[in-house]
């Protein structure tokens, strides 16, 4: 004979299912967010703070620029406006740019003619 007064087993829940399911979506939410913290590190790094090595073409440009003057081409003004504008090139290298010389350099690195 049951009563209604007397007491019941509460109905079984599927318990340890839920946790399990709540430690693997945090689980993968911490994966994810290691990895982008880690790929957002590196490309920080490697766009801010990793030496690069650049080549600057100087005598070339100024070889160029000796030809137009004796040409005739460019003026006294103009020779000065371009010898600044390269200083200004060389200037706006980055902190982080190791610059060469051009003449000195052989393959794979950038080089700037300007």
């Amino acid at each position: 004979m049951h009563s209604e007064n007397s007491p019941q087993p509460p109905p079984e829940t599927p318990q340890p299912k839920r946790r399990s399911k709540q430690i693997g979506i945090f689980l993968l939410l911490c994966l994810l967010v290691s990895c982008l913290t880690s790929v957002l590190t590196l490309y920080l790094y490697d766009r801010h703070f990793v030496q690069k090595i650049v080549a600057v073409d100087l005598s070339g440009y100024v070889a160029e620029q000796r030809e137009l003057y004796l040409a005739g081409r460019i003026t006294d003004a103009e020779l000065h406006r371009r010898m600044d504008l390269l200083a200004q090139v060389v200037d706006e290298v980055p902190a982080h740019h190791v610059v060469l010389m051009a003449d000195g350099v052989v393959r794979n690195i950038r080089v700037i003619r300007p």
